[in-house]
C-alpha cells in the first residue's frame, strides 16, 4: 500500500537568514527526494513540503543535525497546508513578504 502524501509548512524562527539555511534545506530535501520549496518572509524561514509522514520526520531530524554553524533555531511552528498543487521539484524561491 502506497503511503499518503501530506503537506506541511514549517516556520523556522531564529537566525536563519544570511547563514546558508535555505541551501542546506534544499540539499537535504533533494537528498530525500522531497517536493516543495523554501523561502524567507519578514519573520522566519518557511519550508513547505509534500511527502510521506516518514519523510517529514527524516527531514526535520536531518535538518536539526545539519544546520549551518551560524544558524540558530529558536522556535518551530508546523502548519498543515491546504494547497493541493504538488511542486515537481524542491526549489529555493525568492523571499516573500507576508502582509
Amino acid at each position: 500500500m502506497k503511503e499518503r502524501i501530506i503537506s506541511k509548512r514549517y516556520l523556522y524562527f531564529g537566525k536563519t537568514q544570511g547563514v546558508g539555511f535555505r541551501p542546506t534545506v534544499w540539499k537535504i530535501a533533494n537528498n530525500l527526494n522531497i517536493k516543495g520549496r523554501v523561502y524567507n518572509n519578514h519573520e522566519c524561514a518557511v519550508v513547505e513540503i509534500w511527502a510521506t509522514s516518514k519523510i517529514h520526520t527524516q527531514f526535520k531530524n536531518t535538518l536539526k543535525h545539519s544546520l549551518p554553524v551560524t544558524a540558530k533555531i529558536d522556535k518551530l511552528v508546523v502548519q498543515t497546508l491546504e494547497e493541493e498543487f504538488i511542486p515537481k521539484d524542491f526549489l529555493i524561491i525568492n523571499s516573500k513578504l507576508v502582509l
